[in-house]
């Protein structure tokens, strides 16, 4: 589950920036703009003072709030820029890990976004090399084991999440961080009690701690998302129902709205839709997802994929086979080319493929993309990723209508095993 990044600013408290200012007063508007959520105004009065950024600390400082700026402004080009020159100028200077720290969250938040993984998960561990404090060495932590998970790399990101708790007197809100990685860990594992505890924790600790500490990231819409989908797993659709339009709301009620948090929630209701066979309804709500996600993150990033696929799902239930393969066959392209052909998103985009070429009873085809992407998954997945289960069911059935008896009865028993686990 992508948590949300609050992205750190540099900040001085601040009066107003003149046409004859010096770069203090142009740093203080801008970071009091950027805490009042106005991106445009903190843009601009960031930019003003950087030709007036003198040492190589303002410089710093001034790249990193104009690369924050950009992003929240969702220009991601011009923040990876800022970002990236940011780091390099706090590099330059020694006795400032816990900067280059804080910096790093922005940059790899920003990579995140266009799909380059190795080089956020990069910068995370050389820093965590540093000398840090343990509330910066667990919000790399968080960050890290957050994009751990979103490549499906989920017994990394276990350790992860549990090296930033044990880490002595951190935050809570590093400690909620946490918690949701953990908790999310637990429903793919099947743990539905161990996930509905640390959601109900996270909520707990939200609301004992407010928006003073917390800042304006909603994590209790993304702990209220994660107890949705456990009941959703459970097939318990009607407790999930409400629950996830309660998270879609409160996300569309923060200012400024999360856009990729909303493509989420609507990915969740669109998939709750399709299982209670509500289809015209799902289609609308993956297709406001895609839209905000190609908007947000760009046509080739892997969340886009995601939601591809599932179109993809849906269209050939629909038998909508044409739709159906080339979504399937887009969504496999950029889960490879982001991260390798073998990799786990990639497998699964690739059982996407095998799901088409099954509803068109090519059977065939669909054995073939089944056993690949089953062999990557078994490789490198987790051992206890429910959603292996799903893959190897429908390849059950593949194997059973090319009269393979053998085979599908070999991974029928497979199935049986796994479960009890």
């Amino acid at each position: 589950m992508r948590a949300i990044t609050a992205l750190a600013l540099f900040v001085s408290l601040a009066q107003t920036c003149f046409a004859e200012a010096d770069w203090s007063s142009c740093n203080r508007t801008g970071s009091k703009a950027f805490h009042e959520q106005k991106w445009t105004e903190a843009y601009a009065a960031f930019e003003a003072g950087w030709p007036l950024a003198r040492t190589p600390v303002e410089q710093a400082i001034t790249s990193n709030n104009l690369g924050a700026s950009l992003n929240a402004l969702e220009r991601i080009p011009e923040a990876l820029l800022w970002f990236e020159r940011s780091i390099a100028l706090w590099r330059t200077l020694p006795g400032h890990s816990e900067e280059v720290a804080e910096t790093a969250l922005g940059l790899t938040d920003v990579y995140r976004s266009v799909g380059r993984f190795t080089e956020a998960e990069q910068i995370i561990r050389s820093l965590l090399q540093s000398d840090l404090l343990d509330e910066h060495k667990a919000a790399l932590l968080n960050t890290l084991g957050d994009m751990l998970g979103e490549q499906s790399r989920t017994p990394e990101a276990l350790k992860v999440f549990q090296s930033a708790l044990a880490l002595p007197g951190i935050s809570g809100k590093r400690q909620i961080e946490a918690n949701l990685g953990l908790a999310d860990i637990d429903r793919r594992a099947g743990n539905r009690a161990g996930a509905l505890e640390k959601a109900a924790r996270v909520i707990t600790l939200t609301r004992q701690l407010g928006t003073v500490q917390l800042g304006p990231v909603p994590f209790e819409a993304l702990a209220l998302r994660l107890q949705g989908l456990v009941w959703f797993d459970a097939g318990d659709l009607a407790r999930a129902e409400p629950i996830l339009r309660r998270s879609l709301s409160m996300f569309q009620q923060q200012v400024p709205n999360p856009p990729r948090q909303i493509a989420a929630a609507f990915n969740c209701l669109a998939e709750l839709y399709r299982d209670q066979g509500k289809y015209s309804l799902a289609e609308e709500a993956w297709l406001h997802a895609l839209e905000i996600e190609r908007r947000s993150s760009g046509e080739n990033h892997p969340h886009t994929a995601v939601l591809m696929e599932s179109l993809a799902g849906l269209y050939s239930l629909e038998k909508r086979h044409t739709e159906a393969a080339e979504l399937a066959s887009r969504a496999w392209t950029i889960m490879s080319k982001t991260f390798g052909d073998d990799s786990v998103p990639a497998a699964g985009a690739l059982a996407t493929i095998a799901l088409v070429a099954q509803g068109e009873k090519r059977y065939d085809a669909a054995s073939a993309s089944y056993a690949r992407a089953l062999e990557i998954m078994h490789a490198k997945g987790s051992p206890n990723d429910q959603n292996i289960l799903s893959v190897m069911d429908r390849y059950a059935a593949v194997l059973a209508s090319l009269h393979r008896t053998s085979e599908a009865k070999q991974v029928r028993q497979q199935i049986k095993t796994f479960r009890l686990r």
